[in-house]
């Protein structure tokens, strides 16, 4: 349980540090803004995996039906984030004046595909708690092997901000990829 939790979280974080070793001062600046922004939507729906977790390990523990709850997290997580991700596609200038006012207008660009990244990582999170709940740690070597390709891959690709977030996009996707056969058992 411990090395999932430690792998999600780094995974999710990992890249700001990365970005600012591997950037100017300047585009780091601007890779941290959106990260900031985007990661609005990976703890937005937090709440809903805490709740998760110790709901489905009582309807495992009884032989009840836990899976629907996890279907209705999911759904309730969907309704949660999508607004804010339409509003980033959509309304960026505004979003990124009224957070940061001016100055990092230059983010605009990376928002989407970065808050679109930290919406698969919110998603991973919510499969994690799921899947640990049910006592399936197993789990956590999928997602340890997720966040190797995420820095192997930043390692490699780091010229501009664009190859970062590929990679984060990537990464997330992948997290959530992983634990599907898991919940198909």
């Amino acid at each position: 349980t411990l090395l999932a939790l430690l792998t999600y979280t780094t995974s999710y974080s990992i890249d700001t540090i990365l970005a600012k070793h591997y950037l100017t001062d300047f585009l780091a600046g601007i890779y941290s803004s959106a990260s900031v922004l985007g990661k609005i939507i990976l703890f937005a729906p937090g709440g809903i995996a805490v709740v998760l977790f110790p709901k489905a390990s009582e309807l495992k523990e009884k032989g009840l039906n836990h899976f629907n709850l996890f279907i209705k997290a999911l759904i309730l997580t969907v309704i949660l984030t999508l607004p804010a991700l339409v509003l980033f596609k959509i309304f960026p200038e505004l979003t990124i004046k009224l957070i940061f006012g001016d100055k990092y207008l230059k983010a605009i660009p990376y928002l989407f595909e970065y808050s679109l990244a930290m919406f698969f990582f919110a998603i991973s999170g919510l499969m994690m708690n799921y899947l640990l709940s049910l006592g399936i740690t197993r789990v956590s070597y999928a997602l340890t092997l997720t966040l190797i390709v995420e820095i192997i891959g930043i390692t490699l690709f780091h010229q501009n901000i664009n190859q970062i977030i590929d990679i984060v996009l990537i990464a997330s996707i992948l997290s959530v990829v992983v634990q599907i056969p898991f919940l198909m058992k």
